[in-house]
C-alpha cells in the first residue's frame, strides 16, 4: 500500500499567499454563477491583447466543439 503524508503549510509560503481564503471563495463563486463576466474579466485584467476577442466562450455540448476568446490573439510564445 501507499502511505500518503501530507505537510501543513509553511508560515512564509501562507504569507505569499496572493489571495485570502475569503477572496478565493468569492472569485470562485463569481466564476461559477457568472463564468463569461468573470472570465472576460480575467482575461483584461491579466493580459494583454494585441487583437480583443469578440466572444468570451462558445460551445457545442451535442459536437463537443469548444473556443475561448475568438477572435482574440496574444503576442504569446
Amino acid at each position: 500500500m501507499f502511505d500518503i503524508s501530507t505537510f501543513p503549510k509553511a508560515d512564509a509560503v501562507r504569507r505569499a499567499a496572493q489571495l485570502s481564503q475569503e477572496d478565493y471563495r468569492r472569485l470562485y463563486r463569481e466564476s461559477i454563477e457568472h463564468p463569461t463576466a468573470f472570465w472576460a474579466e480575467q482575461a483584461t485584467r491579466f493580459l494583454d491583447w494585441s487583437t480583443p476577442w469578440q466572444t468570451v466562450q462558445r460551445y457545442d455540448l451535442k459536437t463537443g466543439e469548444a473556443a475561448w476568446f475568438a477572435g482574440g490573439k496574444l503576442n504569446v510564445s
